[in-house]
């Protein structure tokens, strides 16, 4: 069966193999601890800051992340047109990878959460 982009067989496919995607193929942001180090400023705002930025680069540039990104931008590229209008359609696109970010980041840190 062929799949149609902007159906949503495509995101629910990709959600199964992020959900099911075995921790150690979720790159290293999943084996690193969320712990805050000092970096040596004295400042703790400043240290609990770059830890958060740095974990958020571990996710933003980890191969499977990018992966999850451009199978979602594929699937859905074809919706949009050169033009001022904004579409329902739009609403439903972004809140669909809205979903998909917020359950790889879910999966990738869910170990952290649960020893919590």
């Amino acid at each position: 069966m062929e799949k149609k982009p902007g159906t949503g067989e495509e995101d629910e496919e990709i959600k199964e193999e992020i959900i099911s995607g075995d921790e150690d193929e979720m790159g290293e942001a999943a084996e690193k601890d969320f712990a805050i180090e000092s970096k040596g400023t004295g400042n703790y705002d400043d240290d609990y800051f770059d830890t958060v930025i740095g974990h958020i680069q571990d996710i933003v540039f980890d191969d499977k992340f990018k992966e999850v990104q451009n199978h979602f931008f594929a699937g859905h590229c074809k919706e949009f047109e050169n033009s001022e209008e904004n579409k329902i359609i739009y609403t439903e696109i972004f809140t669909a990878y809205k979903q998909s970010i917020e359950q790889y980041i879910e999966k990738v840190y869910s170990w952290n959460t649960e020893q919590a």
